[in-house]
């Protein structure tokens, strides 16, 4: 298998993670609070932005890691 197939496969598990992790908060009242590292949600007004600061950092590193590789 392919590197890119691989690291795309991997970012779309990763994508429907963090949508049903967004989605949870309303489906679920009571949820536990998570690590602000994992999942950080951003209120403003009647819109709830919420993203996962360690996954952005992983696919940062992932993209740099890719580029760099691609330059040789």
């Amino acid at each position: 298998m392919r590197i890119e197939t691989l690291t795309g496969m991997i970012l779309v598990v990763l994508g429907i993670v963090l949508i049903l992790i967004g989605v949870a908060p309303r489906i679920l009242e009571t949820i536990p609070r998570l690590h602000p590292l994992i999942y950080t949600q951003i209120t403003i007004g009647d819109l709830k932005i919420g993203t996962s600061p360690l996954i952005i950092i992983i696919l940062t590193v992932l993209y740099l890691v890719l580029m760099m590789r691609s330059q040789l």
